[in-house]
């Protein structure tokens, strides 16, 4: 740890540190050992300061450099007290640096006494799992952490001299938890009774806020006292000579833009005739810009498209016939260019409109080709209708709409009749007599449940290509409880919030299986007892996997029992249904029955990755 920090050099690049440390958090438990350690290290008389029984320990460890006021914080609990308490479970809470409010540092002596302050950063276990705040409550090691002084932090940071500003920090959003730092008395620089200019802001700093209070210093309005007359009449000439330039600007730009135009109309019918022959001989409409976004050269499909004569066109901005383009040119010009290149350097395409005199807008898909050309740098545009190619898009996507409106309808349609047909066998189960047929009726009316909440989730999600399992597992089991279960069950569900896709058609199949297993342990796992615990839980062994785990802990399975021998129709369909749903199923005996069913994804599942 003093290797570590003495390569940081906190003395030089980190002024008002007054060191930087650990300290591990400790159970009750954990103290006896923790104190015989420090003392086999040679400190014999260590103890943690202040004695008292608490809940958890912060003592300090290590601290460095370990010399001077450093050496009375060593065995400190700072769990102990109260501000730096919260700072700490914070920071451990949040999983972020932490400052705490105002305290006096166990360092401080009666010689410059300074308020301080403390920065935490918490240390988590290697590998574990930080996304919940139980997880980083469960994964703390300890805190890093440095104490402050605010007066040497403040010298070590402002420069040396008279300010022309003077402020105050004070410790909360309001100010009113306590007195941090003020630079006029710091620097015994008496400030102004009435300063003309103050101004106050909250800042925030590792979670904790800072009210900080400007003001004027007297240096400053003295010398802006006795300068205020001169800068006024420098400021009003100032803004004369701006008003007279921006006249001028205005009296001389037309005749500018003429004299360009004309300039360069001329250069590039000079170094341009045999370009100009070629453009009139493309396919396409084509437009050549010159270096202030001005229309200089256009072919004749460019005046067929925008049913406008070239005479027109020529001079005047690309924008008025094209917005967009000149932005879209000055990225390219920002870009870096192809040094391989010669003369073109880069080619990019865009889509925009172009405006017409006597109709609608034209969409365009645009090339643009930089030109370094002798009469400075051009852009040459080429332009494409596609007004009917996005007519057949928006065909193309009006017919998947009514195909997506009509597999809407198919699945709801579906889903309704699979409600009738429960409801009929739900109606059949209540007015037959036979145990055993009142059974097999219940056990078909949990079968068309599992089947329509299949349904019922593309319905609702709008998407037919697959179906979240997860979040179907959920609802099916906490139906299957309802219907099929008792009070003195217990249902644990995890995991069914994780992305589990599964196309419709193997979807239908795992369902069944998974109601099939849940149905059965509710009825028989815990015969001879009063209630259990049915436990379903999703996780992802691989990216493209996903195991679904079905666990009681009942009187358990006979070792002479399986799926393929099982007495009622619901196991002995499960073997056919994995292999309708490309799945394999695992039975682990032991306490309980654990069923365990693995199969491929439609997509590969993205995991989370603990900090």
């Amino acid at each position: 740890w003093r290797e570590f920090v003495q390569t940081l050099a906190i003395d030089r690049h980190f002024p008002g540190i007054q060191g930087i440390g650990f300290a591990p958090i400790l159970s009750p438990a954990e103290v006896p050992a923790f104190v015989a350690r420090r003392r086999a290290e040679g400190f014999g008389d260590f103890e943690i300061r202040p004695a008292g029984a608490r809940d958890a320990y912060s003592t300090i460890l290590y601290l460095e450099p370990f010399t001077g006021r450093n050496l009375r914080a060593f065995g400190f609990d700072m769990l102990s007290e109260a501000v730096r308490r919260t700072a700490i479970v914070r920071a451990i809470d949040d999983g972020q640096p932490a400052a705490s409010g105002r305290v006096t540092l166990v360092q401080e002596s009666a010689e410059d006494p300074q308020p301080g302050f403390l920065l935490y950063l918490p240390v988590f276990r290697h590998g574990a799992r930080i996304d919940s705040l139980e997880d980083r409550r469960g994964a703390i090691m300890g805190v890093v952490y440095a104490p402050f002084r605010m007066g040497d932090l403040m010298d070590g940071i402002l420069p040396i001299g008279k300010p022309q500003v003077t402020f105050a920090i004070h410790d909360g959003r309001d100010g009113d938890a306590g007195f941090l730092y003020d630079s006029a008395a710091r620097r015994a620089d008496q400030p102004p009774p009435r300063p003309r200019h103050v101004a106050s802001r909250v800042i925030d700093v590792a979670g904790h806020h800072w009210a900080l209070r400007f003001a004027s210093s007297t240096a400053f309005e003295t010398a802006t006292a006795s300068l205020q007359p001169t800068l006024v009449a420098f400021g009003g000439l100032a803004i004369d000579l701006v008003l007279f330039g921006a006249l001028w600007s205005l009296v001389g730009q037309q005749r500018r833009v003429e004299a360009r135009v004309a300039s360069m109309t001329r250069e590039i019918q000079a170094s341009g005739d045999r370009v100009g022959q070629l453009l009139e001989q493309a396919p396409q409409a084509m437009v050549v810009l010159d270096q202030e976004w001005r229309i200089a050269l256009v072919n004749r499909q460019f005046e067929a498209l925008l049913a406008t004569d070239r005479n027109t066109l020529v001079g005047t901005p690309i924008d008025a016939r094209m917005p967009g383009l000149a932005a879209h040119c000055r990225t390219l010009l920002a870009a870096p260019t192809d040094p391989s290149a010669r003369d073109v350097h880069r080619r990019e395409a865009g889509r925009m409109t172009a405006r017409r005199d006597d109709g609608p807008d034209i969409p365009l898909e645009v090339h643009v080709t930089v030109i370094d050309a002798p009469a400075g740098r051009q852009y040459l545009a080429s332009l494409t209708d596609t007004s009917e190619r996005d007519r057949e898009s928006r065909a193309l996507e009006a017919a998947l709409d009514e195909k997506t409106l009509l597999l809407n309808e198919v699945h709801h349609r579906v889903k309704n009749n699979l409600q009738v047909v429960c409801s009929m066998l739900s109606l059949q189960a209540a007015h037959t007599t036979s145990d055993d047929s009142r059974e097999v009726l219940n056990e078909s009316h949990a079968r068309v449940q599992a089947m329509g909440l299949i349904h019922q989730l593309l319905y609702e999600g709008g998407t037919f290509s697959h179906v979240q399992f997860g979040q179907y597992l959920d609802r099916l089991a906490r139906l299957l409880h309802r219907t099929a279960g008792s009070p003195d069950i217990r249902l644990v569900l995890r995991g069914t919030d994780l992305p589990v896709p599964i196309e419709l058609e193997r979807a239908v199949s795992c369902g069944l299986v998974i109601n099939e297993l849940v149905v059965n342990a509710f009825k028989h796992a815990f015969h001879g007892r009063i209630g259990g615990t049915v436990t379903i839980e999703v996780s992802h062994p691989a990216a493209d996997e996903a195991l679904i785990v079905v666990d009681d802990d009942g009187v358990g399975m006979p070792f002479s029992a399986t799926t393929d021998t099982g007495q009622s129709l619901g196991l002995r369909l499960v073997p056919l249904l994995l292999e309708q749903a490309r799945a394999r199923m695992t039975l682990v005996r032991g306490h309980g029955t654990r069923y365990e069913i693995r199969f491929r994804t439609t997509s590969p599942v993205t995991h989370g990755v603990a900090a």
